[in-house]
């Protein structure tokens, strides 16, 4: 009968929680995300914050409980810059998440690999064209 405009609350401590992440508030934007039960998010605050080890403590709890995700598997090879976990993240996905293979073909760009990279980045640009650092780095 009568119409509430107002946002959800889960709503607001979600915008709450990126306005302390662009801020570098991590841990608040943590707490905010894991309240919410937004666990990727939260996993990605505990790591700006510098809380490795802690991070991939919550990241090994979550798959365990929720199941293993793209996005966990991306932030996992961020941390240890370890090339299989890009690797389990673009099977996880089915071929389909560009930041997997864009973070691979980075990685193995840095790492001098450049064949492999360049089959790397030319995938997740075929995904997704929108990464002018993928496509620099290509040349």
């Amino acid at each position: 009968m009568f119409a509430n405009p107002y946002p959800l609350a889960w709503n607001l401590k979600r915008e709450l929680g990126i306005a302390y992440q662009s801020i570098g508030v991590f841990l608040s934007a943590f707490e905010l995300f894991k309240e919410i039960e937004f666990y990727e998010d939260a996993a990605y605050c505990l790591s700006g914050s510098g809380r490795i080890t802690q991070t991939e403590k919550y990241i090994e709890e979550i798959t365990l409980k929720y199941g293993d995700t793209p996005r966990l598997y991306c932030l996992l090879g961020d941390m240890k810059r370890k090339e299989e976990y890009y690797e389990k993240a673009w099977e996880l996905s089915g071929h389909k998440n560009a930041r997997s293979m864009r973070s691979l073909g980075m990685l193995k760009f840095q790492r001098g690999h450049l064949d492999e990279s360049i089959d790397c980045l030319k995938q997740a640009l075929a995904i997704n064209k929108l990464f002018p650092a993928a496509w620099y780095t290509l040349g």
